[in-house]
């Protein structure tokens, strides 16, 4: 199964690849990949550009006319990050993130 749709993904493969300009980041499972960004996705209010370097920006998103940000972040966080649960297609935007420098 080749697809974008990471709902798909959730609902019906055991085991999944994720591929990153012909090269592949992650060969897991669902629920090993849910474990990996466990308790380190969180929204905060839009920030600049610029992120820490621990941060990985995934999403933004309006929420009641503010802008947000949904971040991958292993470090310490502050009281305006508020921890959320991680999803699939968090995993899929993080591996994607990594190395886009």
């Amino acid at each position: 199964l080749s697809t974008h749709i990471v709902e798909d993904v959730a609902n019906l493969c055991e085991r999944f690849c994720i591929i990153k300009k012909g090269q592949v980041v992650a060969v897991t499972t669902p629920q090993e990949a849910l474990a990996e960004i466990d308790a380190k996705i969180y929204l905060r209010p839009s920030q600049s550009l610029e992120s820490k370097h621990s941060e990985a920006v995934l999403t933004e998103k309006f929420i009641m006319g503010q802008k947000f940000e949904s971040v991958f972040c292993d470090a310490q966080v502050n009281d305006q990050y508020k921890p959320v649960t991680a999803s699939l297609e968090d995993f899929y935007l993080y591996k994607m993130q990594q190395g886009a420098n």
